[in-house]
């Protein structure tokens, strides 16, 4: 139980820290393309 509910929290820690970083990265990219 533990696991699972560390397992999930630590996902959507991630999910938001690479959300962050694809924007971040989308961003530039289309900064350079301009």
């Amino acid at each position: 139980m533990f696991g699972a509910f560390n397992l999930k929290h630590v996902i959507r820690e991630w999910g938001l820290a690479l959300g962050i970083v694809f924007l971040f990265i989308n961003g530039t990219m289309f900064h350079e393309l301009k």
